[in-house]
């Protein structure tokens, strides 16, 4: 699933070369990276469609992550990682709209085995070709896993400066091995997940009783067909999700776009 943390406006057509530092849907939890902790790793996706939280934020976007551990400590019985990603993604129907994400997190792997405490803090950089000015926008989050319970789940809590959002997350996902059916190296992915949204500043404007209520439910599902190659895998697969605000709210853009569905594709490569 796509990632959860948002980033708005811009164009920008941007060749990037890192070699300092993250899906997932894909989001910028550090649960939703899809590379190996232990090294570095290059994404590449396409979405049909841009949805974040249940609602729909823009067309079909092209994204190219870049993600590594830059350090890993070791206090007493606990180790913790530090983790960094740049991202730059365009919006394939305007050619108008991008993005430039910054993400740093800590994550913290607890005493009791298969349990990960996960920080971290996200920055966006909004610079579009038609516009002079430059917006800068962050974000926090904090959540907790269960790596090695059955459908490993999740517990997030996030925070955006852009429209001074609140989210409560839990996610679940599940993975199964098609080998039995005779497709060697392929495995099929289910996820999903429920939030609930506040936010006291939609789109960065003063609060309107016109924009409907602050606060709303939002749940979603996927599923991927997963092939694993020699260092990293490739992914297809179909996700949906949808939202309990009114059609209305500012939460739907005052259109029928309570009920989501896209397809996506991702390449992960690990190092």
């Amino acid at each position: 699933m796509r990632k959860l943390l948002y980033v708005f406006g811009g164009s920008v057509w941007v060749v990037v070369a890192v070699l300092m530092m993250v899906k997932g849907i894909g989001g910028c939890y550090g649960s939703e990276w899809q590379g190996d902790r232990k090294g570095m790793g290059l994404i590449v996706s396409f979405m049909s469609k841009d949805v974040a939280r249940g609602h729909r934020e823009g067309g079909s976007v092209l994204a190219v992550r870049y993600n590594s551990v830059l350090k890993s400590m070791f206090t007493r019985e606990r180790k913790v990682d530090l983790c960094c990603e740049m991202e730059v993604s365009v919006d394939l129907e305007s050619m108008r709209g991008g993005e430039i994400l910054w993400n740093c997190d800590f994550v913290c792997y607890a005493p009791i085995e298969g349990v990960v405490t996960d920080i971290g803090g996200v920055v966006f950089r909004n610079a579009g070709f038609s516009s002079s000015s430059t917006i800068w926008l962050y974000g926090f989050y904090a959540g907790v896993m269960m790596q090695n319970v059955i459908c490993r789940p999740s517990l997030y809590c996030l925070c955006q400066s852009y429209g001074r959002e609140v989210a409560l997350e839990g996610r679940i996902e599940h993975r199964w091995d098609l080998l039995p059916l005779g497709l060697h190296g392929f495995m099929l992915e289910f996820s999903g997940a429920m939030g609930y949204g506040y936010a006291s500043k939609p789109y960065g404007l003063p609060y309107a009783h016109s924009f409907g209520r602050k606060d709303y439910w939002y749940y979603g599902m996927a599923l991927s067909l997963i092939y694993k190659l020699t260092a990293g895998e490739a992914s297809i697969g179909v996700s949906y999700e949808s939202n309990a605000a009114s059609k209305d709210s500012w939460v739907n853009y005052g259109e029928n776009y309570k009920n989501n569905v896209w397809f996506n594709a991702i390449v992960n490569f690990s190092f």
